[in-house]
């Protein structure tokens, strides 16, 4: 089962679990009513982006929602990225780990004209 590892503000050490139960759309910021709350990081938006689970992947979204933007593995994100086990997230100051040990393994997709 897919889930986010991070660190609170006191250093300790936090799972959020995606299950397959849950809503299609987890929302990510510093506001007390988001689903993970990030309200330590100054950095952070009130929503500041949403995990978004399409079929059996899920999907990091920033359409413009934070204004000091999303990283994975430090590329920022401008609209949509998919999620790949291991990936390192960033809000603000506060880095997180989405880790999917059991995902379906990728198939590398053959780019046309190559």
């Amino acid at each position: 089962m897919p889930f986010l590892l991070y660190r609170d503000r006191g250093a300790s050490q936090q799972i959020y679990m995606l299950e397959d139960t849950a809503a299609r759309k987890i929302s990510v910021g510093r506001a007390p009513d988001m689903d993970v709350v990030l309200g330590w990081d100054a950095k952070v938006s009130g929503l500041h982006a949403e995990l978004e689970r399409i079929g059996t992947d899920w999907t990091l979204v920033d359409d413009g929602l934070s204004r000091n933007g999303t990283f994975v593995n430090g590329e920022r994100v401008q609209g949509r990225r998919r999620l790949k086990n291991e990936d390192r997230l960033r809000f603000g100051d506060t880095e997180a780990l989405f880790l999917n040990p059991m995902g379906p393994p990728r198939d590398q997709t053959i780019v046309a004209g190559s």
